[in-house]
Order: C-alpha cells, then sequence, then structure tokens
C-alpha cells in the first residue's frame, strides 16, 4: 500500500533523491536550504556576540545584588550589635563581653 503525493498544481510528483520532487524544484531546494543555513549561521554570530553582551549584563546584575547583600548583612549585624549594646543587661553587666566587641 502506497501513496503518491502531489504538487500544488495537482500533478504527481517524481521521486528523487530528497525525496517526491523534480530535479529542477530539488536544485530549487537545496539552493533555498543553503541560503536559510547561511542566514541562520549570520543570526547565530550576531547572537553570540549579543549573548556576551548579556552575560556581562547578567554578571553585573549579579554582582550589583551580591554588593547589595554584603551590605544587607553588614548594616544587620551593626544592628544587632547596637540593639544588645543598649540593652540594660550588657551595659550593666561587667562579666559578659560580646565577641566582636
Amino acid at each position: 500500500m502506497g501513496f503518491v503525493r502531489f504538487n500544488r498544481q495537482g500533478s504527481p510528483l517524481k521521486r528523487t533523491v530528497l525525496g517526491t520532487q523534480s530535479a529542477f524544484e530539488e536544485k530549487k531546494v537545496i539552493k533555498e536550504t543553503e541560503q536559510r543555513i547561511g542566514s541562520e549561521l549570520t543570526k547565530l554570530m550576531i547572537q553570540s556576540k549579543s549573548t556576551t553582551f548579556r552575560e556581562k549584563l547578567h554578571v553585573k546584575k549579579l554582582k550589583d545584588l551580591q554588593k547589595k547583600k554584603l551590605y544587607q548583612m553588614k548594616t544587620s549585624e551593626t544592628n544587632f550589635k547596637q540593639i544588645i549594646s543598649n540593652s540594660p543587661l550588657v551595659v550593666n553587666s561587667s562579666r559578659f563581653k560580646l565577641p566582636f566587641q
């Protein structure tokens, strides 16, 4: 059981190397494929250049985020020190010393 493929005009297609196309259509398809591959390669090259920019931007954002977290940690630590030093227990106790004072 086989089936016959038809082109847009309705005539049956001949089997060639690339499948069911005439030799002229086969050359046309090969040329179009080469052009498409070439354009995709240029797109990939352009994207690779822009991805390096995107990666740099991403790394910059990560560094900014790390700086922000570090700043938050430092401020929370100083706030913690202030809260402990202002508490009456620590101020009145001469024996009790904090490890970071």
